[in-house]
């Protein structure tokens, strides 16, 4: 349920729908007893929250407690309260200066981990300046232009970089494995207590070439994907615009009974033709069904963030009506890519959502073909 609520606020920040406040705040004083939810231009965070919290803004600001996992995209996230599980930010500057209770993961243009964090997890880092300088209970994975350590690691370090600085209050309890264009800086007083391999990197330019490549690739990959995703569903949308509304409110509605059934149909419908094919009969029926099964595949991934966007406006609007646009389109094809780029939770989110998807289909047309009967 975490990941299906989590879409929302990742894509509230774009400004694809008008209407929302300039400032998001909850109060010193206010202790929200369920996950909270924000998307806006600035958001505070203040006060108490008890469950996850999940948000989207220009400015993140969240000083305040939060019980469970901490989902973030914007232009900056300061994290300065104590987070009971998980944090996931997505964030051009992302400074964390509380304690995280399990995983940090962030991706981001310059990241700084002060010396006020404490991280009793693993942290999962990728940016163009990394700054470690608080504690981290388990292993770090982390990508990034320059990367600085200067405080303790309790477990393996494995860094791909285009420059490491190993500060004077670094203390690595495992392993050192990097790959990076010369030799890790290390500075007097660091410490690894394990094995350190060094790879040299294959192609070595400046700090500003690399992040320049990086950000061009992945800045064009992502507009290429956006651009398909968005194309291909207002082509459907144009099509077959009342299934493709009738995909939506079902998908919606029955989210968790369509994506079981559609688990169902990707596993047992391939398992089925291919075993019918041992009779010569059945070889015409097993490739009708296999193409069948591709087309069914092929609608799934793209009526999933159909359905992510229609569900993402239903959410932040608090409406009971369901739209398909080519705002909702547009918000869903941005908001599975970004999505996607949380590690794990974020591939399960579009699963399901492809899941969820294939099985409305497919029921909704078998209703149809029985009732033309």
């Amino acid at each position: 349920m975490v990941a299906l609520f989590a879409l929302a606020p990742l894509v509230v920040s774009a400004g694809i729908y008008g209407g929302f406040p300039n400032s998001a705040t909850l109060a010193k004083d206010a202790v929200e007893a369920d996950d909270y939810y924000a998307g806006s231009g600035n958001v505070d965070i203040s006060g108490s929250i008890l469950g996850d919290a999940i948000l989207g803004g220009g400015n993140i600001f969240v000083s305040g407690p939060v019980g469970q996992d901490v989902l973030a995209a914007g232009g900056v996230v300061n994290l300065s309260g104590a987070v009971g599980d998980d944090v996931r930010v997505a964030a051009g500057t992302v400074l964390v200066k509380g304690e995280v209770g399990d995983d940090l993961i962030v991706a981001g243009g310059e990241i700084t981990v002060s010396p006020g964090a404490n991280i009793k997890g693993d942290a999962t880092l990728a940016g163009g300046a990394i700054t470690i300088s608080a504690p981290i209970a388990g292993d770090v994975r982390v990508a990034g232009g320059t990367v600085v350590i200067d405080a303790p690691i309790a477990g393996n370090v494995h860094a791909r970089v285009g420059e490491l600085i190993l500060g004077e209050h670094a203390v690595i309890g495992g392993d050192l494995v990097y790959e990076a264009g010369n030799v890790a800086e290390v500075h007097s007083g660091a410490q690894v207590a394990g094995v350190i391999t060094y790879t040299q990197a294959k192609w070595v330019g400046t700090k500003e070439e690399r992040q320049g490549v990086l950000v061009a690739m992945f800045g064009m990959w992502t507009i290429i994907k956006i651009a398909v995703l968005f194309g291909i569903g207002m082509l459907l949308h144009v099509l077959f615009g009342r299934m493709s509304m009738r995909f939506v409110e079902q998908g919606i509605t029955r989210f968790w009974g369509n994506a079981l059934r559609g688990l169902i149909i990707l596993i047992v419908v391939p398992v089925v033709a291919i075993l019918a094919m041992v009779t010569l009969v059945g070889i015409p029926l097993s490739i009708f069904v296999l193409a069948l099964y591709g087309v069914l595949l092929a609608l799934g991934c793209f009526y999933g963030p159909i359905i992510m966007g229609s569900l993402i406006l239903k959410l932040v609007k608090q409406s009971t009506e369901y739209v398909v646009n080519w705002k909702t389109i547009l918000l869903g094809a941005a908001s599975s890519v970004v999505v996607g780029l949380i590690p794990v939770i974020g591939g399960l989110a579009g699963f399901i959502f492809m899941l969820a998807a294939i099985g409305v289909i497919a029921v909704s047309e078998y209703d149809r073909f029985v009732a033309a009967r």
